[in-house]
């Protein structure tokens, strides 16, 4: 049976909630001590075996996909993780099912380095295209049908 969620009024992973990935409280008190303070529970504390769900997480508080950038030819791979990875400094912000008032949602902006990380793949990309142009154009007025297209 998976871990349920521990966060009030949130169904994730109970018998007729959603099926989602779950974290751990941190092991840094100050961190875990935030978390405690932003769900809102009275009374209570964590085990090892307490866990959040993922709604309660925006979408850049956790990667979904690893990446790597060969040294050699400077092409990048990504590859889509199984489960998400949470950031070591997130805390949940998002409590569904509950007054407005109590979620800490922002709206949160790309970091100057993954916006640059965005130009570059476009950049990549861009390049790439046009070299794809520039080799079908050269095979075009390269090509010839018989011999005497040759002399």
């Amino acid at each position: 049976m998976p871990f349920m969620c521990c966060v009030p009024y949130c169904n994730g992973n109970y018998r007729k909630g959603p099926r989602v990935s779950v974290f751990s409280f941190s092991r840094d008190r100050v961190l875990a001590g935030q978390w405690l303070r932003l769900i809102k529970r009275d009374n209570f504390t964590p085990t090892a075996s307490t866990k959040v769900c993922e709604r309660h997480f925006t979408e850049g508080d956790f990667r979904r996909e690893a990446s790597a950038t060969d040294a050699q030819t400077g092409i990048r791979v990504t590859a889509p993780l199984k489960k998400p990875v949470l950031h070591p400094e997130a805390v949940p912000s998002i409590l569904p099912n509950c007054p407005t008032y109590l979620s800490t949602h922002k709206h949160s902006r790309p970091t100057p380095d993954s916006r640059k990380e965005i130009k570059e793949d476009i950049a990549i990309r861009k390049a790439l295209l046009e070299s794809v142009a520039d080799e079908d154009q050269y095979r075009r007025e390269r090509k010839f049908h018989d011999v005497d297209e040759l002399e």
